[in-house]
């Protein structure tokens, strides 16, 4: 009996040594936390929120004027063009909202906006045609219907007739003051041909490079 007190008094007697150890060291550390600091051993009941926002990529449709276009590698004779784009327009067809970027390289004016027919294709427009120096004249083009089989050799590409389509054009994309424009569309591989009636009459051939998205890097300008 007197050996089961005795374990009793040592079990209590190291119990409360144990507590007293754990306040002393709370007490000291305390003692070394400056007033109103949370204490290590505690999370804080709430900690601020950061969001990160990062810069979205440019891309054709939010390219601002001044944006500069690098071009790899364009149509036939694997151009490259440094542009810097001068002047956003708008072209409608149907239902479909495309930009237009008018760009300059230095030496010309070059056009830059999406495939209308081909997804996940650009169009950079290499040289302005007349159209007396193509194989098909005015003629010829009015009477095509939208869905007619035309084909033709030109400065060794075949170029297949793709479509006739009715265009408004919106110069800086102002809609108020659109152009009704009617063009024909030619696909000759990694080139694409459009020839275009324009409101007052007159007619213009422009020969596009079509390429990737590869193709082409956007850059911010560093003019201010």
């Amino acid at each position: 009996m007197s050996s089961g007190i005795w374990m009793l008094f040592l079990s209590c007697l190291t119990g409360y040594a144990y507590l007293r150890l754990t306040a002393r060291a709370k007490e000291a550390e305390q003692e070394q936390t400056p007033e109103g600091a949370p204490r290590p051993w505690a999370m804080p009941s709430s900690l601020p929120r950061t969001t990160t926002s990062p810069q979205a990529a440019l891309s054709l449709d939010t390219a601002p004027v001044g944006t500069i276009l690098e071009v790899l590698d364009a149509g036939p004779e694997m151009r490259r063009l440094s542009l810097q784009v001068t002047r956003r327009h708008l072209v409608k067809t149907g239902f479909q909202r495309r930009v237009y970027l008018e760009s300059d390289s230095g030496e010309g004016v070059h056009f830059v906006t999406p495939h209308p027919v081909m997804t996940g294709r650009i169009l950079v427009s290499l040289d302005v045609i007349p159209l007396d120096a193509l194989p098909v004249g005015k003629s010829q083009l009015q009477a095509l219907s939208p869905d007619a089989e035309l084909s033709y050799d030109w400065k060794g590409t075949r170029y297949l007739f793709n479509g006739k389509t009715q265009r408004t054009f919106c110069s800086d994309g102002n809609e108020l003051e659109a152009e009704l424009l009617t063009c024909w569309q030619f696909e000759g591989g990694d080139t694409w041909l459009e020839i275009t009636r324009e409101s007052n009459g007159s007619y213009e051939g422009r020969l596009y490079a079509v390429i990737l998205p590869t193709q082409l890097s956007l850059l911010e300008s560093n003019l201010q």
